[in-house]
């Protein structure tokens, strides 16, 4: 099995500074997987989502409106944050050499803009069609049960939801909630 703990191998120091050190590696991943598809969905007009058949679409449709809103927010705030720390790093020009710190928040300036661009088209522009999967109500169960037990079953989702990465994200996401 292939998780954060396992990748730090046998013997591998544990305690608080590897607990913090794995949700802060977590933390990094889920924000570039955020923003990844905030980023994929800049031009879209239509797609698809899929949701626990236990959900009816219309709940459903408000997470994901919920989610999408939050986003944009967030985004739209570290935006103009960032925005805010490039104009006060722009008189490090006159120094000499890189303006690293001025390039930092430029680097951020465009990430959070294409990410609020994306919420914002996602929310904005995009016709959504929403269709339940009995697999994702299977897994929601799944969480609840060891890894062990549980791994050959979500195994067996993920090559059938052809998800290559849904076992590690899956370990993942049911060990930090357990």
């Amino acid at each position: 099995m292939h998780t954060a703990r396992a990748e730090r191998g046998v013997g591998a120091p544990s305690g608080r500074i590897a607990g913090a050190r794995d949700w802060v590696v977590r933390r990094i991943e889920e924000s570039i997987v955020e923003q990844r598809t905030l980023w994929s969905l800049r031009g879209m007009t239509a797609a698809a989502f899929f949701y626990p058949h236990d959900l009816t679409e219309s709940s459903a449709a408000d997470t994901r409106t919920e989610l999408l809103a939050q986003a944009r927010r967030r985004h739209g705030w570290w935006l103009v944050a960032n925005l805010a720390g490039a104009a006060v790093t722009a008189v490090l020009v006159l120094l000499p050499g890189p303006n690293v710190i001025g390039y930092y928040f430029v680097f951020r300036v465009i990430a959070h803009y294409l990410s609020w661009s994306g919420a914002r088209q996602a929310l904005v522009r995009t016709a959504w069609r929403g269709q339940p999967e009995p697999a994702l109500t299977e897994l929601a169960t799944l969480a609840r049960v060891p890894s062990d037990a549980r791994a050959d079953r979500v195994a067996a989702i993920a090559e059938g939801l052809h998800l290559p990465r849904l076992v590690e994200f899956f370990d993942r996401v049911a060990a930090a909630d357990g």
